[in-house]
């Protein structure tokens, strides 16, 4: 029994002088370096496409529609007749009104048709040139301060692929009280123009304020409470520094102070790191 109870001792001496000596394993973590990027904000807007050159041919006089001479699809010159609309009252003989066309284009509405009675005013055709267009969108009033004539865009027809480059000609300094937006007017390139008949729709992109910033997967951060803090690898060992966040995008996220140019944030690690921890970096991490 004596050497049995010597033999067990000796035992759970070596056991526990083999846990003592088996420290536990440094946590791995993978790290993303701060580089300073350009960065800008993307506003999009809803837009649609117009002829600036969009007349209204309106009747001159009472009277009846006798002879359409522009269909529509028409072509016309200016200076072109249109329409005919002769007078009915028999008090008076006057001569038929000849309609024409106060601008070059195509005719691209007609609100009568041959026969129909008119009164002084009312709409006959609409003449439309399909080669002067512009892009017309509404921007928020929050977002006014932020554009200016001649900034530079990008217009996407609704279901296309292709970027079509435009610029700001005109900006309303007005907002309408039931939008809360004012009117801007875009200009295109005139090779682009075949590609955007009037009547289309889209989306404007403008690219604002641009500046250097840093940008980090959103895993990066850590919350306490209403505080944000990245972990960064200084000196073997991890430190929690706090920061202030921007812009979010796509799982991204800006930060606007607290980390430097090459500091080494910690994205991932194998375990739980508290602040001071020793970490080893992956294997071409950073």
């Amino acid at each position: 029994m004596k050497m049995f109870s010597v033999n067990l001792s000796f035992l759970v001496l070596i056991s526990v002088s083999v846990c003592a000596s088996a420290p536990p394993p440094t946590p791995v973590v993978t790290v993303e370096k701060a580089k300073l990027s350009d960065l800008s904000d993307n506003l999009a807007y809803p837009a649609r496409v117009e002829s600036r050159v969009n007349s209204m041919i309106y009747s001159e006089s009472d009277g009846v529609v006798t002879r359409i001479y522009a269909p529509l699809g028409s072509h016309v010159r200016k200076g072109g007749r249109v329409a005919v609309i002769k007078h009915t009252d028999p008090l008076y003989q006057y001569a038929p009104f000849v309609v024409t066309a106060p601008v070059d284009g195509y005719v691209s509405q007609v609100a009568v048709t041959e026969g129909t009675t008119v009164v002084k005013g009312a709409p006959l055709v609409t003449v439309t040139d399909p080669g002067n267009l512009r892009i017309i969108i509404e921007i928020a009033a929050s977002d006014l301060a932020s554009f200016k004539k001649g900034m530079e865009g990008m217009f996407q027809l609704s279901g296309g692929t292709e970027k079509i480059p435009v610029n700001i000609k005109g900006l309303s300094p007005f907002i309408d009280p039931t939008m809360g937006t004012a009117e801007c007017d875009l200009t295109i390139s005139q090779n682009e123009v075949s590609k955007l008949p009037p009547g289309s729709v889209g989306e404007a992109h403008f690219e604002i304020n641009r500046r250097k910033g840093f940008v980090f997967p959103d895993n990066a951060i850590v919350y306490k409470g209403n505080d944000t803090f990245v972990r960064i690898v200084l000196n073997g060992m991890a430190k929690k520094i706090p920061v202030a966040l921007g812009r979010r995008e796509r799982g991204t996220v800006e930060i606007l102070r607290g980390v430097k140019d090459g500091d080494q944030v910690i994205e991932r690690a194998s375990q739980f790191i508290a602040d001071g921890d020793k970490v080893q970096v992956e294997s071409g991490g950073g």
